[in-house]
């Protein structure tokens, strides 16, 4: 499903039918008003959600969030003028005039945001009504009593298009669900990754458009490599490539290693039907994968990354930015880095294994879901606010994140936009590196840095910590 411009009122008016259908009313019709890109600082739209028939009398829902240095986390704002901050004020106004609730906000450095919500759930405080946390600690809030499970949070339908399945299924262990994701928090689409690219560079060394080879299934990560090697160039003449100073193919985190992977579809496990994950082992998929990508980082005249490039301002990104790389790969949430770069630069998903291959668009295993803790008061209340927010949040947050933040002020052209559909519509986590089972983050993003290629044998000495973090992670 495309959540382009032209295919938003569709959304908007499904969206606005199925919440009518859980909630026992019917839809009010939508009145839009299409801003221009000169008057985006704004958010005036017509409310098309039907509340759910409750009134809880001015009770401050709690919020506690995981504040993040990048990406956009509130989930509470004042209005500024800035269109997300509007359109979630406006929403959080909605619901205080609907359904009688005020959003408090308490919002917490990322480095302690756990601790907080621990000590309160263990210490037995209905200190908040629902918190944003990192997915990677959901199995032990979970075993550890702290959450409550998503089926028990009554009024809550996470079928609604404003919930996102697929994601939710990734990170689930059996056919339990602890943790909510989709558009009432945006921090999930700010963590997918994508691949920008340098279009003048793309012209001055005559290469191939990376939107065609999308489009014809032929974005690979050897085609990738190709197009990065052509666009390597000594410009200054001293016998290196100077980050900042010649041109080089690509630009990226050392721990772009794990997306990088994971686009190529390489794993060691799999899901059986019951919704149990189990460790398949190597295969050649996964070696080649590994391979591919040891041969990218030791590349240091192709590929720059923050130890290459700290002499330069912003790093990798800001070699990027200032026209000296064709390629950059960063989460969606670092598009707003780009915004003073002068050359234009297109957006695309990662490229895959082979032409034989679909597309993956990589998540960030450490990113954030919406939890609600078990020392909650009123699991009904809780599930009714949440839904009725999350659906007020496709009404009017998704667009304007997507269609104006996206489409307009960060995105440089429309062929940018089609790849976010496609990159939003893949996003995909992999179980393993989300609850860090036998530290294979770390083993990957290690060794590939270093170019050790015989990944068989490293990840055959991890086994038997695998399967027991794995069986930790089965335990209730």
């Amino acid at each position: 499903m495309k959540y382009t411009k032209s295919g938003i009122a569709a959304l908007l008016l499904t969206a606005s039918m199925l919440f009518a259908c859980s909630s026992g009313s019917s839809s009010k019709d939508k009145q839009t008003d299409n801003q221009s890109e000169k008057n985006t600082s704004s958010v005036e739209t017509e409310d098309t959600v039907q509340a759910p028939d409750v009134n809880y009398e001015g009770y401050a829902f709690r919020f506690l969030t995981t504040q993040e240095g990048w990406g956009y986390y509130q989930m509470n704002a004042e209005a500024t003028g800035d269109v997300l901050d509007d359109a979630t004020w406006k929403r959080n106004r909605t619901m205080e005039e609907k359904i009688g609730i005020k959003i408090e906000e308490t919002a917490e450095h990322y480095s302690t945001v756990g601790d907080t919500f621990t000590k309160t759930v263990m210490a037995g405080e209905d200190a908040y009504d629902a918190a944003t946390l990192f997915l990677s600690n959901i199995v032990t809030y979970a075993q550890n009593n702290q959450l409550y499970p998503l089926d028990d949070l009554t009024g809550l339908h996470t079928e609604n298009p404003w919930w996102n399945r697929a994601a939710m299924g990734d990170i689930s262990i059996s056919r339990n669900q602890y943790a909510l994701i989709g558009d009432i928090n945006l921090m999930f689409y700010e963590s997918h990754y994508c691949m920008m690219f340098n279009q003048e560079m793309i012209a001055r060394y005559d290469l191939e458009n990376p939107y065609d080879l999308v489009k014809n299934g032929t974005w690979t990560f050897d085609r990738m490599l190709e197009m990065a090697s052509a666009a390597t160039n000594d410009v200054n003449g001293n016998g290196t490539v100077d980050a900042g100073e010649d041109d080089c193919g690509i630009c990226l985190h050392s721990n772009a290693s794990i997306p990088i992977i994971t686009a190529m579809g390489a794993s060691l496990f799999t899901k059986n039907a019951d919704g149990i994950p189990e460790f398949t082992g190597i295969n050649d998929r996964f070696v080649n994968a590994y391979q591919k990508d040891c041969a990218l980082y030791a590349n240091t005249r192709l590929a720059q990354t923050q130890n290459t490039a700290k002499e330069v301002e912003n790093g990798y990104k800001g070699v990027f930015a200032s026209g000296h790389s064709l390629f950059l790969i960063e989460v969606i949430g670092q598009l707003a880095s780009m915004r003073g770069m002068t050359n234009e630069f297109g957006i695309v998903v990662l490229p895959k294994y082979d032409e034989a291959s679909d597309y993956i668009s990589p998540v960030y295993h450490n990113a954030i879901g919406l939890c609600v803790p078990s020392t909650n008061s009123d699991a009904e209340r809780t599930g009714t606010i949440l839904e009725y927010m999350a659906a007020l949040s496709y009404d009017t947050i998704r667009p304007v994140y997507y269609d104006i933040m996206l489409g307009s002020k960060l995105v440089r052209d429309e062929m940018s936009t089609e790849s976010l559909d496609l990159i939003l519509e893949n996003g995909r986590f992999e179980t393993a590196y989300v609850y860090g089972w036998g530290d294979l983050t770390g083993l990957i993003h290690t060794n590939v840095n270093t170019n050790k290629t015989d990944i068989a044998s490293l990840v055959e000495k991890k086994v038997k910590l695998i399967q027991k973090d794995m069986e930790k992670s089965l335990e209730n």
